[in-house]
């Protein structure tokens, strides 16, 4: 991840956070199994939330995930998606 030691402290945290709240937090016992198998129910049933789920956690800059940690502490992928195309949420280019 880019950005100061600080931010991308900072930054994992939130991303981790945002991958608990999506596919299954660790301290409700979910595991990377259950993760990967809520993965895998969400491309099936909503593909287009997996994909900028997918896209979300590919994002590299730390301070990209400092700026939106709100959005993604409140939002699910599929708002963000929505969100996303009435230009209220945007991926770095």
């Amino acid at each position: 991840m880019k950005g100061t030691e600080k931010q991308v402290a900072w930054a994992k945290d939130i991303r981790e956070q945002f991958n608990q709240n999506t596919l299954g937090a660790d301290n409700l016992g979910g595991t990377e199994e259950i993760r990967a198998k809520n993965l895998a129910d969400m491309k099936e049933m909503a593909p287009k939330s997996a994909e900028m789920f997918l896209r979300i956690m590919s994002v590299d800059d730390a301070k990209w995930w400092i700026e939106n940690r709100d959005y993604l502490k409140n939002f699910t992928p599929r708002k963000l998606l929505k969100m996303e195309a009435r230009g209220q949420f945007s991926m770095p280019a």
